[in-house]
C-alpha cells in the first residue's frame, strides 16, 4: 500500500470503501467557525490575504482508510442477516441497512458520523453489534480527529492507538457471536451449513470467512 499516492478517483468495493475516499476530501478537520464571532471587525482585505496564504494539500489515502473499510465488513455482515432460517429482516433493519448502504457516493458520511443503531437487528447479533458500532466507530472517529488537527493528516500516532482497539474489538465480537448463524433473507440454509450462497447480488466475496478466521479468547 502506497500511503502517498493520490486518489483521483474513488477505487474499491463502495459498500466498504471509507467516506473520506468516497469524498476525496478529509471530512475530520477542526471547525474554525466558531471563531467567525471574534473576527467579525477584521478588515475583509486582510481574510481575504490570509485564505490566499493557506496551504491547499491534495486528498491522499492513509492507512485509517484501510480500518474504516475493515469496520464496515462487519457492520455489512450484521445488517445484511438474520438469525434464523426463513426469517425476514425488520423493516427498521432494512431502513438501517440501506442507509448504511446506499449503493451511491457521498451518502453515508452524516449516517457514520451518527449514533448506529444496533438494537433494530436480531437479539443474537446485538453483543457483537454493540461493539461495532460503539466502541469500534469511537475509536476510530478519536482517530480521524487526532490525525487531522494538521494537514496532510499524521496518523501514524493515531493508527497505532487504533490498531489495538480493533483487534481486541473484532476478538470480543467473535467470541460473543460463537454460536450465532448467519442466513441470508431470502435463503432456507445458514452460510455454515450452505457455503455457497452468495452474498448481495454476487458482489461480495463470502465475508462470513471474516470472523471465522479472528482469534478466540
Amino acid at each position: 500500500m502506497d500511503s502517498e499516492a493520490t486518489h483521483d478517483v474513488p477505487t474499491g468495493t463502495l459498500d466498504f470503501m471509507a467516506c473520506e475516499v468516497e469524498a476525496q476530501t478529509y471530512l475530520f478537520e477542526p471547525d474554525d467557525e466558531e471563531d467567525e464571532d471574534d473576527e467579525e471587525d477584521e478588515d475583509d482585505e486582510d481574510n481575504e490575504d490570509n485564505e490566499d496564504n493557506e496551504d491547499v494539500f491534495p486528498f491522499k489515502f492513509n492507512p485509517l482508510h484501510d480500518m474504516e473499510s475493515l469496520w464496515w465488513i462487519p457492520i455489512w455482515i450484521l445488517y445484511h442477516h438474520v438469525d434464523k432460517a426463513g426469517k425476514q429482516p425488520s423493516e427498521a433493519q432494512k431502513k438501517w441497512f440501506g442507509e448504511l448502504f446506499p449503493g451511491r457516493l457521498d451518502a453515508r458520511f452524516s449516517v457514520f458520523s451518527a449514533r448506529v443503531k444496533y438494537k433494530v437487528l436480531p437479539t443474537s447479533f446485538r453483543h457483537a453489534a454493540r461493539i461495532i458500532t460503539l466502541t469500534m466507530r469511537r475509536g476510530l472517529r478519536v482517530a480521524y480527529i487526532a490525525s487531522e488537527k494538521s494537514i496532510p493528516p499524521a496518523y501514524t500516532d493515531a493508527l497505532a492507538t487504533l490498531q489495538p482497539v480493533f483487534t481486541r474489538s473484532l476478538a470480543r465480537a467473535a467470541a460473543r457471536s460463537k454460536h450465532v448463524k448467519l442466513y441470508t433473507p431470502s435463503a432456507k440454509r445458514s452460510y455454515q451449513e450452505d457455503p455457497t450462497v452468495e452474498t448481495r447480488n454476487n458482489k461480495h466475496p463470502k465475508v462470513q470467512s471474516f470472523f471465522r478466521s479472528l482469534p478466540k479468547y
